[in-house]
């Protein structure tokens, strides 16, 4: 996709829901849009004045204050974002209004709508990743701005995951940044089968030299800056987030089929583990 025409940021009042909404506004410029504000309260009004007539005067105060500080948290950031008030469960109502309103992207912070600080990535924000249609945006710390230079475009070789290099460079040419292509020979797999030989320093450069070659760019590509990296490591996860980490990546793409209860990158088990412990903003493409 060349053009976001419609970002979304759920929120939910924290700090860090704010930090985001800064974030989206700088991503969104380089569209030339201003993304909309959406928070989902749990207390759905009309069930409660259905049940409840007689408490409506006390329902209809926490309506009004609900969205009194929605408009202020809006107006604080900028007067010019819209703000949606929505009641019911966060990430089905998210999920509903994307589908509802067209959202080409989604962001959102990874440790908002959750309880637990202890958690890298909030459930609620699994959820919309793994329901939603669209692209998600998931912001790693207390990012404000998206000044994205480096982009990390992790790569099994095999064509589908060739999707993700297709956003990496769409965004690369917006931002005028460099696009990372890594692939992990993940080294366990000559460990399990007793292989020892195709562990060596020797055989490690051979399979460099392979896999240089493996790796196609396409022709249309030649205005971006793009360079192939070969890593090995035990963990393949691991060694993504060290590049990541190692490199000050700014953004890493991985693509997703949300088929199962957590989205699977191309590279297997390996989008969990780096979705939970990335220090950079990370973008999920669902597959077409």
């Amino acid at each position: 996709m060349d053009h976001f025409n419609k970002i979304l940021v759920p929120i939910d009042f924290t700090n860090i829901s704010k930090k985001t909404v800064k974030y989206a506004i700088s991503f969104g410029a380089k569209f030339d849009k201003i993304p909309q504000v959406l928070h989902v309260s749990t207390k759905p009004p009309e069930v409660y004045y259905r049940f409840f007539p007689d408490i409506t005067g006390y329902l209809s105060a926490i309506e009004e204050n609900t969205q009194n500080k929605l408009n202020e948290f809006v107006h604080a950031i900028s007067p010019d974002i819209d703000g949606i008030l929505r009641y019911g469960t966060v990430y089905q109502e998210v999920v509903q209004y994307v589908e509802d309103e067209s959202v080409d992207l989604i962001i959102i912070s990874a440790r908002s709508h959750t309880y637990s600080t202890k958690q890298p990535l909030g459930t609620i924000t699994r959820k919309i990743i793994r329901k939603a249609e669209c692209p998600v945006l998931t912001v790693y710390g207390k990012r404000e701005t998206a000044n994205i230079r480096k982009i990390l475009c992790p790569l099994d070789l095999s064509e589908p995951s060739y999707q993700g290099l297709e956003q990496a460079v769409s965004l690369a040419r917006k931002f005028n940044a460099k696009v990372y292509l890594l692939h992990v020979i993940e080294l366990h797999e000559f460990d399990k089968q007793g292989i020892k030989k195709y562990s060596s320093e020797e055989a490690f450069e051979t399979l460099t030299d392979a896999f240089q070659r493996e790796i196609k760019i396409p022709s249309e590509y030649e205005d971006v800056k793009i360079e192939k990296v070969i890593r090995r490591n035990m963990d393949a996860a691991a060694e993504i987030v060290y590049f990541a980490s190692s490199e000050n990546i700014d953004l890493i793409t991985l693509t997703t089929h949300g088929r199962t209860y957590w989205p699977r990158v191309l590279l297997g088990s390996v989008t969990e583990k780096v979705a939970h412990i990335a220090p950079c903003p990370v973008l999920t493409v669902r597959l077409k």
